[in-house]
């Protein structure tokens, strides 16, 4: 009986497998409703009542469409950036080298089953020599970083008229003010001071038990996220850049539009920008097909829809994933090239190899 029982429990490792495999068909399934959304929105593109709308393509000007592809080229610079400036508190690094993990992380983010976080972790761990529970910590980072930028923004056109200058005003010094309390926050638990505060709170609270992990190595590499955001210049930076990115993207949607004969107002250009970045950072089935319904359904939600269509909303929001898709793709070529990506697929690549690009050690790391 005790051996049947035996049998019948599952391992430990035959759990983590099936929690593996279950994760794999989610994603799998994930992917393919993905596919299935964007399939939808093609079809409503392509319908016999939207050709005059694509009919317009024809007649872009090339100072439209050099705008078009310089503002997908802009962004994915403008987040390379932001992910060697929030590193660099803790790790010194080669902008080049960890724009192009990210220009090549960006191309194969269409593709399920999170490799393209599964390459970033590989390379800055195994290349780079970065703990991946510092690796945790640094997307973190970035994404609180990204909160701070995103949240006044959204607060902003709640309330105020995003042709005022007051909209302009409330984002920026709502960013600001976001990011300051994120680092003043940091800053009180930041360095060795601010780690050993950081345990006496924990067991004030009651959860001791915790510190037996936390305080150990890897509680201590989760911490540098922490360090990250205390450090002003760099998160001062890193908060520019993505304002600068969502600047971007939202020019860049009022560009589609403008080729495509649409009246689109800033407001709306922010909405359906921040949404479109938002969808393409958090879904976890991957960004094609979701980012693209999701995007249109927010600006249903908010109205935008009702004043141009939904057709129309749907072919801008189309038109920035293609030409997105063309700058993304040369942009991880450039990246492959430079990283030797092909040396790494014929197993060449040593952690040590002096030829490939890497990350330079600091002393704080």
């Amino acid at each position: 009986m005790a051996q049947l029982w035996s049998n019948a429990v599952p391992t430990e490792g035959e759990a983590l497998s099936r929690s593996v495999g279950w994760g794999r068909i989610a994603q799998g399934v994930g992917f393919l409703l993905g596919l299935g959304l964007l399939a939808w929105c093609v079809s409503i593109v392509l319908s016999p009542d939207n050709r005059e709308q694509l009919s317009h393509l024809l007649d872009a000007s090339a100072l439209d469409v050099a705008i078009l592809l310089a503002c997908s080229a802009a962004t994915l610079i403008l987040n390379g950036l932001i992910f060697w400036i929030v590193l660099w508190p803790v790790k010194h690094t080669s902008v080049l080298h960890i724009s192009a993990v990210n220009a090549v992380a960006t191309l194969i983010s269409y593709a399920p089953f999170k490799i393209a976080v599964a390459f970033r972790v590989l390379v800055h761990n195994r290349i780079d020599g970065v703990p991946i529970l510092t690796i945790g910590a640094w997307f973190a980072a970035i994404a609180v970083l990204a909160v701070t930028v995103l949240f006044p923004a959204a607060a902003a056109s709640v309330w105020l008229d995003s042709r005022s200058a007051s909209w302009w005003i409330a984002w920026i010094g709502g960013a600001i003010v976001c990011t300051a309390l994120v680092v003043a926050l940091a800053s009180a638990f930041a360095g060795d001071p601010g780690w050993h505060r950081l345990m006496r709170m924990i067991r004030a609270v009651g959860l001791g038990f915790a510190v037996r992990w936390l305080g150990t190595e890897h509680g201590r590499r989760l911490h540098a996220g922490i360090d990250m955001l205390a450090h002003v210049r760099a998160s001062a930076a890193a908060g520019a850049c993505r304002v600068a990115d969502i600047l971007v993207q939202a020019v860049r949607v009022w560009i589609a539009a403008r080729i495509l004969h649409v009246d689109l107002d800033w407001g709306a250009s922010m909405v359906i920008a921040s949404t479109y970045f938002l969808i393409a950072m958090i879904s976890p089935i991957g960004m094609l097909g979701p980012r693209e319904f999701i995007s249109v359904s927010v600006a249903t939600m908010a109205g935008i829809s009702a004043e141009e269509g939904t057709e129309t909303i749907m072919t801008i929001v189309l038109f920035i994933s293609a030409s997105e898709a063309l700058v993304y793709l040369a942009g991880g070529g450039i990246g492959a090239a430079y990283l030797r990506i092909d040396r790494w697929l014929l197993g060449r690549v040593k952690s040590d190899d002096p030829t490939i690009p890497r990350c330079e050690h600091s002393d704080e790391a």
